[in-house]
């Protein structure tokens, strides 16, 4: 499965495996790391590919959420751009 581009702005969270803290982060961010440190008991963590995917998993019922905020824009018959 992709990584899905609607959760690139999406708030995503992911627990520490040793002490649980929250990190939340973009989901581009996630995309992008392959380790981080934790911001609470500063475990080195990894992150593979198929966490991500989990991950992304996880949150996708928040994809219609982010969608539902995207601006719709159409042209009217005069070729102006304007909300729907």
């Amino acid at each position: 499965m992709p990584l899905s581009l609607a959760l690139d702005r999406v708030i995503l969270t992911r627990p520490c495996p040793n002490c649980g803290h929250q990190l939340k982060k973009q989901g581009v961010w996630f995309k992008a790391v392959g380790q981080y440190i934790c911001e609470e008991c500063r475990l080195f963590i990894v992150m593979t590919y198929p966490e991500k995917v989990e991950l992304f998993e996880a949150h996708a019922h928040l994809i219609r959420k982010e969608r539902l905020r995207q601006v719709s824009w159409v042209s009217d018959s005069d070729g102006r751009a304007r909300h729907e």
